[in-house]
């Protein structure tokens, strides 16, 4: 079993954002539903450059 490094969770939890993400999308949203989703899409690449960095910085 692959050992967690900050940069495997990190990515992680961007794949699961993307994944409900990719799930709602397609449904017709209130305007509170679409902000929560802008929310997470934004999650999502925070999470993907923390990711990054912390690959880079190992």
């Amino acid at each position: 079993m692959e050992q967690a490094t900050p940069d495997t969770v990190t990515a992680a939890a961007a794949d699961s954002i993307a994944a409900v993400v990719a799930r709602v999308r397609s449904k017709e949203l209130t305007a509170d539903e679409a902000g929560v989703l802008d929310y997470l899409i934004g999650a999502e690449a925070g999470l993907r450059v923390a990711s990054e960095h912390c690959r880079a910085a190992r």
